[in-house]
């Protein structure tokens, strides 16, 4: 009997059936090339991508850091530093370190331990992670100039470990000796002004870099600043050094060594006796300066303006606001334009006798008052003098001899196109001995031109349709002769101006304050301000016939009985010699100047030359001949206290 329901074979293909095989070979050929694959990456990752890991692990720990550069010294003739550096300690952090809900909060702890506000620290982080304008990992100050021997330093130092992320950075604050004495001189440091930003971005300076502000700082900038370095520093998650270290450094280069001309000793003395002066006047928005210089080179000896500015306090932020103070301290008073008073007479004597039109031993009456076309002039406290030459007008001041020289020899002689245009020989001598134009001294901020008017200047400056807008007339020579009306000079212009004449060979010479500047690692002279400094511009002729009685003037001036500063110098029997001046300042009180020089004994050649205005102070003879006295003294060598403190009998 036949199973119709048997069929030969298996129900299921068995292992060695041909479809077996096909599916282990395909299932045997899926796991190799996964295995293959994973093997292939493993290779890939342990060998040809272990350097490109290993490149990302290191660059992880490896942090760059700036190196400041020392900001170079600035010293005296001498050597004693003006502006040095010394040591400080710093509270820092890098803000990628510190930019996480942890360490913001250890900020407060920190906060409260510095005295200062949890909040500003949190900002400073915040604000210095999210800049694009500033380097991330680039340390953030949270507190500057911690003295080192202080109780917070020393419990900072113990604990630095409670505040991770956190370290005390050493770092150098600019230092002034000498303080406020220099003040106007060497400026000081601070940041970036934002009128300076851009130009110093394209010079290459940080967003947050310390530069000059003002005065020597500034101008030679790109000699003190330096070159800063970099240091590559192996650090932790929290940003700390780890064992390692450092792994390589370039070395910061020192800025440069600016030698200046100036003398501390004269400098003190002059900043000493303008405060002394200005203090003793007690007007409300009174001031001075002055400035000493060698004849011979043009160099600045010394410098000063009161009211101070103290720039060891506005290097490190702290200056009080100078805007409110009424007696203006930001002002330079060195280089601001005053009228110059009767220290004009000097230019004006030369400018006559040059002219021809005045003899110096002719005798000219010097009476209480004279009157010129429809206007009266008065002398000096209506003085009558008599009859006198040159040199005696010069020693006693006298107002009407020099009204009568302008009017009668300067302006009646001229031309009639220098009549109109006021373009005589007075307007001529000034503007060659440098007024009206810039000195372009090597200091920060610029100079005051000052203005030599004529014609031509009045209707420049002068409102439309004012009296005299637009002519010159009789009396505007009159009052320039004196130094009034609309001349302005700087104690700096004059001061150059009466150098030139001194000088024998009659040179206008650029003032420079920088005498060298000196590499910092070679100690070679790398720049001398002198050498690149304009040419001298020479004056026109000056006659032996022209200078000497003039010179006799202004020897008279400090001996003789009726000189204006005699009660002042008269102890140094001529070693001194120079020219008062009292400028008219309605409503306020007059200025007072001196302009003088020594050695002004005969046979020796005069080496300086200063000029010293106080502002709102009375007269010339009384309050600005003694400043001057001292300051030539310690210049000349010589006892300052044989200085007398100003008769004020004359201007």
């Amino acid at each position: 009997m036949t199973d119709h329901g048997h069929i030969d074979g298996p129900l299921v293909d068995g292992p060695g059936t041909a479809a077996s095989q096909r599916r282990l070979a395909l299932f045997g050929s899926v796991v190799g090339v996964l295995l293959l694959a994973l093997v292939l990456r493993l290779w890939f990752l342990q060998v040809v991508g272990a350097q490109d890991f290993q490149q990302q692990a290191t660059a992880n720990s490896i942090r760059t850091v700036v190196v400041p550069a020392a900001r170079g010294v600035i010293v005296d003739r001498k050597g004693r530093p003006i502006a040095r550096n010394r040591n400080g300690w710093d509270v820092v952090g890098i803000a990628t370190d510190l930019n996480n809900e942890r360490s913001l909060a250890m900020l407060g702890r920190l906060a409260r331990a510095l005295g200062e506000k949890p909040q500003r620290l949190q900002n400073m982080v915040r604000a210095n992670a999210n800049s694009k304008r500033r380097d991330p990992a680039r340390p953030i100050v949270f507190k500057d100039d911690i003295d080192p021997k202080s109780d917070l330093f020393l419990a900072l130092n113990e604990r630095l470990d409670e505040f991770p992320g956190i370290r005390l950075q050493p770092s150098q604050k600019r230092f002034y000796p000498d303080g406020e004495y220099v003040s106007h001189l060497v400026g000081a440091v601070g940041p970036i002004p934002r009128e300076r930003a851009a130009a110093l971005k394209k010079a290459g300076y940080r967003a947050d870099a310390t530069v000059g502000v003002g005065g020597l700082e500034q101008y030679y900038e790109a000699y003190l600043r330096g070159q800063d370095g970099t240091r590559k520093v192996e650090v932790d998650v929290s940003g700390n050094a780890t064992a390692r270290g450092v792994i390589s450094e370039v070395p910061a280069h020192a800025g440069a060594t600016v030698q200046t001309s100036i003398d501390l000793d004269v400098q003190t003395m002059l900043a000493r006796e303008l405060r002394e002066k200005v203090l003793l006047q007690g007007a409300q928005y009174s001031g001075g300066g002055g400035v000493v210089l060698d004849i011979q080179t043009g160099e600045v000896v010394a410098l000063a303006s009161f009211p101070f500015m103290d720039p060891n306090k506005i290097s490190i932020g702290k200056a009080p606001n100078y805007n409110k103070n009424k007696r203006e301290p930001a002002r330079n008073r060195a280089t601001w334009a005053y009228p110059p008073a009767s220290t004009m007479k000097t230019v004006t004597a030369i400018a006559a006798l040059e002219a021809g039109v005045l003899s110096p031993t002719e005798l000219i009456r010097s009476p209480k008052k004279i009157k010129i076309l429809d206007r009266e002039y008065k002398n000096f406290r209506e003085l009558d003098q008599g009859w006198i030459p040159l040199p005696v007008a010069l020693a006693v001041s006298s107002d009407t001899y020099f009204y009568q020289v302008a009017y009668d020899r300067i302006y009646e002689r001229s031309t009639p196109d220098e009549q109109r245009s006021g373009d005589n020989a007075l307007y001529k001598w000034s503007t060659a001995l440098g007024f009206g134009q810039p000195t372009n001294i090597d200091l920060m901020p610029g100079e005051f031109a000052g203005d030599v008017p004529n014609r031509l200047w009045r209707t420049q400056n002068l409102e439309k349709g004012s009296p005299g807008w637009n002519q010159w007339r009789a009396g505007d020579t009159v009052n320039m002769s004196v130094g009034q009306g609309d001349l302005k000079v700087t104690p700096l212009q004059m001061a150059r101006a009466y150098a030139a004449i001194l000088d024998p060979e009659h040179r206008l010479q650029t003032p420079t304050i920088a005498h060298k500047i000196v590499d910092s690692t070679t100690q070679q002279t790398i720049f001398e301000p002198a050498r690149a400094r304009k040419v001298p511009t020479e004056l026109p002729p000056i006659s032996p016939g022209t200078l000497e009685p003039i010179l006799q003037g202004l020897v008279g001036a400090t001996t003789s009985g009726d000189g204006t500063a005699s009660s002042v110098f008269g102890r140094f029997g001529g070693l001194m010699a120079g020219k008062t001046g009292t400028a008219e300042n309605a409503p306020r009180p007059d200025h007072a100047w001196f302009v003088g020089y020594g050695p002004a004994t005969p046979g020796l050649q005069p080496k300086y030359v200063v000029a010293v205005v106080v502002e709102n102070a009375g007269l010339g003879g009384s309050v600005a001949a003694p400043i001057a006295c001292h300051t030539l003294a310690v210049a000349l060598d010589v006892d300052y206290r044989k200085c007398g403190n100003g008769s004020g009998k004359s201007d």
